[in-house]
């Protein structure tokens, strides 16, 4: 992306992105609450809206890039 000249904000979100969608958030509640002895009804509750914004993000950069390219370069 450096190489590409893409914009720092969208590289930002675009590597967040990627890197919440390398394992699903499930499987790390489940193994966090094992380990520290919490509730994992707990754990997905409080996971629930932080999760349910990804996609949102996600749509939002898509539209952006589509309606004004180039804020997707520097």
């Amino acid at each position: 992306m450096l190489k590409g000249g893409y914009d720092v904000r969208v590289r930002g979100s675009i590597t967040a992105g990627g890197c919440s969608a390398s394992d699903p958030a499930s499987v790390l509640l489940i193994v966090y609450g094992a380990t520290a002895g919490v509730s994992v009804v707990q754990l997905y509750a409080g996971a629930f809206f932080p999760e349910s914004c990804w996609p949102a993000l996600h749509r939002y950069v898509i539209v952006l890039a589509k309606l004004k390219p180039a804020l997707m370069r520097r």
